[in-house]
């Protein structure tokens, strides 16, 4: 017999054998992945999960923790805001030209007549006698005595201090002006045939003012503002709140 022919006689055997190792594979294969693919069922053998709990526990640990912080945090801050817009309203309520000085002006033009309309040393009406002192220290008057009284922040006769405005009142209506000189007494311009000159009060109906603190401390007025702003919105603000965690078993 021939080499072919020897060859051709024994693969048949061999190749019997290579396709039942084949199946033999291909079967532990199909075996094997159907185990796997069941404990890979969630709902036939549910995985628990070991780091759960912990993590659970740690994010409501700072969720609280963050609460506090932030509740004592505006805690702070309304203090803070507080107290500064309490020193800044004190500051508001002291705030006063400097009366010494003004009383010196005023009494340099005792004896000036009074004149209607006036507004110099040549002559003065009321008003134009207290505007014409008050812009000697940089500080401007509006003219007639009811527009003045509008401008000044109203005080009352025991905080009123030298260098204030006294109002002369007939019901809400102010017909004379003149600078408080301390002790019940004024410096003014009375009437036609008088002089400027320093006099009591007496028993009249009087109102009060003083020159804005916005006149004097430029700016104060509107810091107030922006503290009681923000106090506001800070009280107003969501609070944060702490958040429950549940946890699972």
């Amino acid at each position: 017999m021939s080499t072919k022919g020897r060859r051709a006689s024994a693969n048949p055997p061999f190749r019997f054998v290579r396709v039942v190792a084949i199946a033999t594979t291909s079967a532990f294969l199909a075996v094997s992945l159907a185990g796997a693919g069941a404990k890979a069922d969630p709902s036939a053998s549910p995985t628990p999960n070991p780091h759960s709990s912990a993590q659970q526990s740690s994010v409501a640990t700072y969720l609280e923790t963050r609460a506090t912080q932030v509740a004592a945090s505006r805690a702070r801050r309304v203090v803070s805001l507080t107290k500064s817009i309490s020193l800044t309203k004190h500051a508001i309520a002291r705030a006063h030209v400097n009366g010494v000085k003004v009383i010196k002006i005023a009494a340099r033009y005792k004896g000036v007549p009074y004149r209607a309309g006036g507004t110099t040393p040549r002559g003065f009406d009321c008003s134009g006698f207290t505007q014409f002192v008050f812009n000697k220290i940089g500080i401007s008057l509006p003219r007639v005595a009811q527009d003045q009284l509008k401008w000044t922040t109203p005080i009352s006769a025991k905080n009123a201090r030298p260098g204030d405005l006294v109002f002369y009142m007939s019901g809400n209506y102010a017909y004379h002006v003149s600078i408080y000189a301390g002790n019940g007494m004024i410096w003014h311009s009375p009437r036609t045939g008088e002089h400027v000159e320093k006099v009591n009060i007496g028993s009249h109906k009087v109102k009060y003012g003083k020159v804005p603190a916005s006149v004097l401390v430029p700016g104060l007025q509107d810091h107030l503002s922006q503290l009681e702003t923000a106090l506001k919105f800070v009280t107003n603000a969501p609070k944060v709140k702490k958040t429950k965690v549940h946890k699972t078993n």
